[in-house]
């Protein structure tokens, strides 16, 4: 685990693969057992931000989460639960070649219109979240150096 401590807080920067792994698994198991809502959420962000790698994902699906979410119950709800469980679902449906696709059907629409500087800031929100999961693999797909120099 990175921690960063600033200011006198400790914050933790990243977790290797076996902490988030075991926090998958924990995270999945709290949501079984717990209706408070503050808890549900932050769980759920948790998990928004660690199935984003597919191993994790899988683990989350294998441990009944997307069961879990599904079964909790109408009072433990909470602003934005629609958005981060689709989203935590949508993490366990795309596979890596899924996103690839995605990140070049993006690039070419927007290769397609217009060179101008606006565009290039419009591309790199649409593959935002895409890039960030699968950086290693989509880096060699954009060839990022040259691609996104068109000034």
């Amino acid at each position: 685990m990175e921690v960063d401590e600033t200011d006198g807080l400790k914050t933790v920067k990243h977790f290797s693969e076996n902490e988030a792994s075991k926090i998958v698994v924990l995270c999945t198991k709290i949501l079984r057992c717990t209706t408070d809502s503050d808890c549900i959420e932050a769980i759920l962000r948790l998990l928004l931000r660690l199935t984003r790698t597919q191993k994790l994902a899988q683990l989350f699906a294998e441990n009944n989460g997307l069961h879990h979410v599904l079964q909790l119950r109408v009072g433990s709800s909470f602003n934005g639960f629609i958005s981060l469980s689709t989203l935590i679902f949508r993490h366990l449906l795309e596979d890596e070649a899924t996103l690839l696709n995605a990140i070049q059907n993006t690039i070419i629409g927007h290769v397609n219109g217009s060179f101008r500087e606006e565009n290039n800031e419009l591309l790199m929100k649409d593959l935002g979240n895409p890039l960030v999961r699968v950086w290693g693999v989509a880096r060699t797909l954009l060839h990022v150096n040259t691609c996104l120099e068109w000034r």
